[in-house]
């Protein structure tokens, strides 16, 4: 199932949070706020000058400038204790080096327990850390990521195959044993007890770079699903 956001359709079935510079409906310029496509009553706070703007190709985008930047939403997600399959979608660049090593992406964090769903991608570029039901993942890219260039990441974990990372649609590792829940209790506040830092990884890492969109599934995208959303917007950034 598809639905057009704009001439080419993404994955809906199973999405749960989409929030896209480039939607008037999503975010307007100037506002402090962005909000999710699937339900417009959760909102994403701009914390710390968040950027918003139009790149060389038109795609309209949030900018992070690496020390304190990130987007906060209001309320919990449907990143759920108990849940076991989940998809993360992101197109995003790096411009620089983050002050605290590394670029965070997205960062939930789970009271009272290490299990949180968050990605982190080293300063030099050629690995990715994430946490979703285990602790201290880390995969090497196949090639490091070029600087002011667009990748589409994908972190997709189901209960049978455990979780995979995927940069362009391309797959670039994972963990066949990463399998388990999603453990605790989400809440909204302050950081660091945040359900959803887009931009950020802790309060340590902060992303030096882009993010034009964000796609949050309660399944697992299938390899033909992950294509399709790719092909509906790459031409934005390609």
């Amino acid at each position: 199932m598809g639905v057009s956001y704009s001439y080419k359709s993404i994955v809906t079935d199973g999405l749960v949070f989409y929030i896209d510079a480039a939607n008037p409906r999503s975010y307007v310029s100037g506002s402090l706020n962005s909000y999710s496509l699937i339900n417009s009553t959760i909102s994403g706070s701009l914390i710390n000058d968040v950027r918003f703007g139009s790149g060389s190709q038109g795609s309209f985008e949030f900018g992070f400038d690496g020390v304190d930047d990130y987007i906060q939403t209001n309320t919990r997600m449907p990143l759920t204790s108990g849940q076991t399959d989940i998809t993360l979608n992101f197109w995003f660049k790096i411009v620089g080096n983050s002050a605290g090593g590394n670029h965070g992406l997205i960062d939930t964090l789970a009271i009272n327990t290490p299990r949180r769903s968050r990605i982190l991608i080293n300063d030099g570029r050629t690995s990715i850390r994430y946490d979703v039901a285990a602790n201290d993942l880390t995969i090497t890219l196949t090639s490091t990521l070029s600087l002011y260039t667009w990748y589409y990441l994908t972190l997709t974990k189901d209960s049978v195959n455990g979780s995979k990372i995927y940069i362009n649609n391309e797959y670039e590792g994972g963990d066949a044993s990463d399998t388990g829940v999603i453990e605790g209790t989400f809440a909204g506040g302050t950081w660091p007890n945040t359900v959803f830092g887009v931009g950020a990884y802790n309060p340590t890492y902060f992303l030096n770079g882009n993010i034009a969109n964000i796609q949050c599934y309660n399944k697992a995208l299938t390899s033909q699903e992950i294509q399709q959303n790719y092909n509906a917007l790459k031409d934005r950034f390609i």
